[in-house]
């Protein structure tokens, strides 16, 4: 299946780190509020000036880097449609060895 998408903000690259730049990491104090948060823009999405943006997919290395990718849909296709068009990885395990099933398919 072929896709076309009619410009580069269809994707955003999402980037989740403390505002020093620092990556994310059990500092001690409470995270709870945090995880919740990033809990909810993987699950609902996120809105970024008119347009709104769902979790599409990750790499091993944007796992490690705290990044994942998401998408705007449009025209019918949405992130779920095409997570389906890369086939079935609900039975792979861990979430890092599927993510690596994924990312060999977006290369």
């Amino acid at each position: 299946m072929k896709v076309s998408f009619h410009s580069i903000l269809d994707f955003v690259l999402l980037l989740i780190f403390f505002i020093d730049y620092k990556k994310l990491q059990n500092s001690g104090a409470n995270m709870t509020k945090l995880y919740e948060r990033i809990k909810e823009i993987l699950n609902n999405g996120i809105g970024i000036c008119d347009r709104y943006y769902d979790f599409l997919a990750f790499s091993s290395s944007q796992l490690r880097e705290h990044s994942c990718w998401m998408f705007s849909s449009m025209n019918g296709i949405s992130a779920d449609s095409i997570r389906k068009s890369m086939g079935d990885f609900r039975n792979i395990h861990p979430v890092a060895k599927m993510a690596a099933r994924v990312s060999i398919i977006e290369n």
